[in-house]
């Protein structure tokens, strides 16, 4: 396939979700090959229309009764100017929002448009159901949980992380490591913090989205957002990174990937990490219930180095999928 003869768009959601999602797409703004675009409509500034406009395309909503006309709104998919001679890779991520499965399938009638869809969240049923419209519009559908790549057929890949300029260095704070929504894990965490404490582990935790309105215990931070850099100069001075997997998600969250790039030591329950191409025993301890955890190592300061070879970043899923396209 001749870079001439195709074009190759990122979908990026609107507002780029947050800081987060920016981080982890950022090196596709430095890669030539790719064009971001930000999935808004024409009447971004009237903020009017955004209310109705996420009213209209709100996923509870929707889950209830799928609301009509959403095609009626314009998209920046619209500003490319479309050629037939030209073929057009556009890669979405799962909350593709607000571009309808109408829209999509109307450009794939009418030009040479190769439709790729990464997903972010592992396909509980809540997901499962918002991805569902856009499923038969997809030529290649890429997941980094193992187990919806099989029982759906999806190819399986690593997350996409891009590197942030975090200053590594410097003393180590706290033993011990945790930030994440609530997602059914709050009694696992504070479980945890409890024997970290009896353990003589110093402990800087942060849930986010808990029906806690108030941190009572003055320990564990409760539904105090921050920025996700901030949180990863955070993550840096601290030992040793948690990371808990909710139910039913078999690929590893966000915390396997900084651990890897910051070289972190990590502390897991996803059973499936011994399989992971950066696995080291040395750096990387297993639990399956929080009795189990060695809080020994926790506390032990060494030396950690996984050679990471920027093998996360996100130009490299674009190699996948043009290398998929010169088959």
């Amino acid at each position: 396939m001749s870079e001439g003869n195709y074009r190759i768009y990122f979908i990026m959601p609107e507002g780029s979700w947050n800081d987060l999602n920016q981080s982890t797409f950022a090196d596709l703004y430095d890669d030539s090959r790719v064009t971001i675009l930000e999935s808004k409509f024409k009447s971004q500034s009237n903020k009017a229309l955004c209310f109705i406009r996420r009213l209209h395309y709100s996923k509870k909503i929707n889950r209830i009764i799928n609301l009509p006309f959403k095609e009626k709104w314009k998209y920046t998919l619209d500003e490319i100017n479309f050629v037939k001679e030209l073929k057009y890779i556009l890669i979405f991520p799962d909350t593709v929002y607000p571009i309808t499965s109408a829209y999509i399938k109307k450009l794939k009638e009418r030009f040479n448009v190769i439709c790729v869809l990464f997903l972010l969240n592992a396909q509980t049923e809540f997901h499962r159901e918002y991805t569902k419209p856009y499923i038969p519009f997809m030529d290649y559908i890429f997941t980094f949980d193992y187990v919806d790549a099989q029982k759906y057929g999806y190819i399986e890949c690593e997350n996409l992380y891009s590197k942030m300029n975090i200053v590594t260095s410097g003393n180590i704070v706290k033993d011990i490591y945790y930030i994440g929504l609530d997602k059914g894990r709050l009694k696992t965490i504070q479980r945890i913090f409890e024997l970290a404490q009896r353990n003589g582990i110093t402990s800087l935790v942060r849930v986010i989205g808990t029906n806690i309105s108030k941190n009572n215990d003055d320990k564990i931070i409760y539904n105090q957002r921050i920025s996700y850099k901030s949180s990863l100069e955070e993550m840096v001075k601290c030992n040793c990174i948690l990371e808990l997997l909710s139910a039913g998600q078999s690929g590893s969250t966000l915390r396997y990937y900084e651990a890897i790039v910051y070289n972190k030591k990590l502390l897991t329950n996803n059973i499936n990490v011994v399989n992971l191409p950066f696995y080291n025993p040395d750096y990387i301890h297993f639990f399956e219930k929080p009795e189990d955890i060695d809080w020994g190592w926790v506390k032990e300061q060494i030396p950690v180095d996984y050679h990471y070879d920027g093998s996360f970043s996100p130009t490299h899923f674009i190699d996948k999928i043009i290398e998929l396209e010169e088959k």
